[in-house]
């Protein structure tokens, strides 16, 4: 039985990385910030940047060539997966990345005021 690992982030692209698999499969890492607001006692706000690693294959990374430009807004529904690793030290390692299981890309906004998908 699996268990539920589902999450869902809301972001700006910050690095793209296209790749392809011995396989011939595409494969697209991206990096993606999430920002968070929090109120402080004073009234004034502090913000939290958390940075993600989240892969897409096949079609999505295909997409995400055209579509994935830095710092376009960009919404991720997938699962998390741990990696390990052993360092260049010899130390056990592990990463946290999220697997894209659906993406939508934010609007571009131009500067007459309309939209692009």
């Amino acid at each position: 039985m699996n268990h539920l690992n589902s999450l869902i982030i809301e972001g700006n692209i910050k690095e793209v990385k296209v790749s392809d698999l011995p396989n011939g499969l595409k494969v697209t890492e991206f990096s993606v910030a999430v920002l968070r607001y929090q109120k402080k006692n004073d009234g004034s706000f502090s913000e939290e940047e958390s940075c993600f690693s989240v892969l897409l294959f096949g079609r999505m990374a295909e997409l995400a060539e055209t579509n994935g430009k830095i710092g376009r807004g960009i919404r991720i529904v997938g699962r998390l997966k741990q990696e390990r690793f052993t360092d260049s030290d010899g130390k056990a390692q592990s990463k946290i990345i999220v697997i894209a299981e659906h993406v939508e890309y934010k609007p571009i906004l131009k500067s007459s005021g309309q939209t692009q998908a």
